[in-house]
């Protein structure tokens, strides 16, 4: 069993994380969108976005918004 439900990210969770924020980053992201996008990642994963084609489909959706300013 997972832990994901519990608030609990294994090393592997984490590392997938990290991917999916490097390749939805842009390069010149100021350190607000980085933690706002990181946010948004673990809040999809923790709902049930468990690989990475289900937490880009996720924040693709929720990007519909305005960035924060940075």
């Amino acid at each position: 069993m997972r832990w994901q439900c519990a608030g609990i990210l294994e090393p592997e969770d984490i590392e997938m994380l990290e991917r999916v924020l490097r390749k939805m980053l842009p390069p010149n992201a100021t350190a607000d969108e980085r933690e706002w996008l990181a946010s948004l990642l673990v809040k999809a994963f923790q709902s049930g976005a468990a690989d990475e084609a289900a937490l880009v489909a996720k924040i693709a959706d929720k990007s519909q918004s305005t960035l924060p300013a940075g």
